[in-house]
């Protein structure tokens, strides 16, 4: 089990090398009067990254630890938004978010996750295999909780799969079919950083 909590956060690390402006420019700061919901943002995000957004949706999980995010979720499957806390809100949503519906306001960016990037996760990956392999049964009673990492997961499409093994090869399949359609050789995760919000009555 502790491989599949290792294989989650590792995942979640390849969010370091988010942008949100898309092309490496500077952050929009214009307030976008139309609210969206999940499945509109979804239906083309690039549309929107590096603006400022406002986003409703159900919040279907919050962060376990210290509420840094949160996931809103749309009305189709497999539509999930990271939203991810910033300093304008104190770096954390109230636990009072969690299963209820929220209007959240906040910069829309964009992770492009490459073959090098890939190629890191599993190098790592790897060593954490290796280290828990040296640790033995111990390595399981020490494991993290990883509800946050499954709802992470879960907004990149990744949450049908068992093992990291087999996220970073859909990972890897996923570069591909983009660099043959639409010849970019990264795949695109999006989030929200948040600068306000309110959960709605």
């Amino acid at each position: 089990m502790k491989i599949l909590h290792i294989a989650a956060a590792l995942l979640m690390s390849a969010s370091v090398l988010g942008s949100c402006s898309g092309n490496g420019g500077s952050m929009s700061v214009n307030v976008a009067d139309t609210l969206l919901s999940v499945d509109n943002l979804m239906a083309d995000p690039l549309a929107f990254v590096g603006d400022t957004i406002q986003v409703e949706g159900e919040c279907s999980h919050l962060c376990a630890h210290g509420g840094t995010k949160a996931f809103l979720q749309g009305d189709s499957a497999g539509m999930t938004l990271r939203c991810q806390a910033t300093p304008e809100i104190n770096g954390a949503f109230s636990p009072d978010c969690a299963g209820q519906h929220m209007l959240a306001r906040g910069i829309l960016c964009e992770d492009r996750v490459g073959r090098a990037e890939i190629d890191s996760l599993e190098r790592e990956y790897m060593l954490a295999q290796e280290r828990e392999a040296a640790l033995g049964s111990d390595a399981n009673s020490k494991a993290p909780a990883t509800g946050h990492c499954d709802a992470d997961a879960r907004a990149k499409g990744l949450d049908s799969l068992s093992t990291a093994a087999q996220r970073l090869a859909k990972m890897r399949s996923e570069i591909d079919k983009r660099l043959k359609d639409e010849g970019k050789d990264y795949i695109s995760y999006f989030y929200l950083e948040t600068i306000s919000y309110e959960v709605k009555e």
